[in-house]
């Protein structure tokens, strides 16, 4: 019995080992040797179509759904590796790497394997399921083909039969390759199991499945070529990686691959993953170790593009108080606070106010006449500032009246201008104090 590490995620635990011999002689896949699964409570096992590459895994007997058994046909622990173990291998050589490299050419291998097996799943009618980097091994068989191998399609955990949620689910290993979280990813498998249990038409739920897998693998290619770190940075921690960055942002994306398949797949304009696959045989994804990687930027693009998001929001404070700043205010007037700039009234208390200058100024009878004229013809005025401007102008006629009275008093015979004035003086007076505010 030898433990196996990374066959999957969705297992508490994987071991090499004899297999249990069923009772049952219906039981198929069981006996011999191979990799025997135990399972977390509430995790159940939807065994995937049959498909031609793709091991199933059978339940152990008297287990209850807690463990599972898959067949191997070879009697030794295959050697396998991860699109994660070979991203690692070649990064680091990629300035000596050549076109014919065998590790390129394996990797293009690998990648067009795995999606032509995911496409043979999907003309079978089933889905992927739950996938992480650690879900999808390659091992080689003893013919020299290469071997795609799924040991977590099938597996998903029902909310309703768990009280614990587990680890591969909470805490996932590539959070970014689902678009909406591992839990929900999860529960959109579930609630498609149940309907397709329940004899429920499923058409359009395993369309919009098979098409998240087909977006979901190509974030699986992108990590392989730049690396899960790169992609994270990309797309930002915790979030899903739906769309390709900009040049600027991901400078080291010059391969075809990138704009070719990439980034078209992601936004869903590759359907389906035959189309997925010959897009890959077109394009070789093992030609982006052979472009030269660009200089990384400065230091300070780096910080600036950190803090974008204040920047932003530090200019549109800006723009927001110098538009303020510049911005033309409402004024009051200064005869009558209560009139701002934007009324009607405040230009005909600019000519009220021309002519009360006037009357200042020359100090007549005549003028006072005009002002005078102009305040109470004025009906629009605000009571308190009508009433404080008569006051003003009332005290002013009064002040003029006594000074011409004063004037005659001195004058032996007074002229037919002073008496007309005296009289104009009064009958002005008169007025006034007739309707001066109480």
């Amino acid at each position: 019995m030898t433990h196996v590490h990374h066959w999957g995620v969705t297992g508490f635990s994987t071991e090499w080992t004899s297999l249990d011999q069923p009772d049952d002689d219906d039981y198929d896949g069981l006996g011999g040797m191979g990799f025997k699964r135990v399972v977390e409570p509430g995790v159940v096992y939807v065994k995937p179509p049959d498909v031609e590459d793709v091991v199933a895994w059978g339940e152990s007997p008297q287990s209850r759904g807690r463990q599972f058994q898959m067949a191997w046909d070879e009697d030794s622990i295959p050697a396998f590796r991860t699109l994660l173990d070979m991203q690692a291998e070649l990064a680091p050589q990629r300035a000596a790497l050549q076109k014919d490299d065998p590790n390129l050419q394996a990797l293009d291998e690998a990648l067009l394997t795995m999606v032509r097996t995911a496409d043979a799943v999907h003309r079978a009618g089933g889905t992927l399921g739950f996938v992480q980097p650690d879900s999808i091994l390659f091992c080689t068989r003893r013919d020299g083909a290469l071997r795609a191998v799924f040991p977590d399609i099938g597996f998903l955990w029902d909310d309703e039969r768990g009280l614990r949620e587990p680890k591969w689910i909470a805490e996932p290993q590539l959070d970014l390759l689902f678009e909406q979280g591992a839990r929900r990813h999860n529960s959109a498998r579930i609630k498609l199991a149940r309907a397709a249990r329940q004899g429920q038409d499923v058409a359009a739920l395993k369309a919009e499945a098979q098409g998240e897998d087909v977006r979901l693998l190509t974030r699986l290619v992108a990590v392989t070529l730049a690396g899960p770190d790169q992609v994270r940075e990309w797309c930002g921690d915790g979030r899903a990686f739906l769309s390709m960055p900009g040049r600027d942002r991901a400078p080291d994306t010059q391969a075809p691959i990138w704009d070719e398949v990439i980034a078209p797949a992601l936004v869903g304009k590759i359907g389906s993953c035959a189309e997925l696959a010959a897009r890959l045989e077109a394009v070789r994804p093992s030609e982006h170790f052979l472009f030269k990687p660009p200089a990384p930027p400065p230091v300070w693009k780096k910080v600036v593009r950190k803090l974008r998001p204040a920047i932003a929001i530090a200019a549109a404070i800006g723009c927001v108080l110098v538009g303020w700043w510049a911005w033309p205010k409402p004024q009051r007037h200064h005869l009558c606070p209560q009139v701002w700039s934007s009324s009607p009234l405040f230009a005909r208390l600019d000519e009220l106010n021309a002519a009360r200058k006037t009357a200042m100024n020359e100090i007549t009878i005549p003028a006072y006449r005009a002002y005078w004229a102009l305040l109470r013809g004025e009906e629009g005025l605000p009571e308190a500032c009508g009433d404080k401007l008569t006051r003003e102008c009332v005290d002013w006629i009064e002040k003029a009246s006594r000074g011409t009275i004063e004037g005659l008093r001195t004058k032996p015979v007074p002229r037919r201008e002073e008496l007309q004035q005296l009289e104009d003086s009064l009958s002005l007076l008169q007025e006034a104090a007739a309707l001066q505010p109480e």
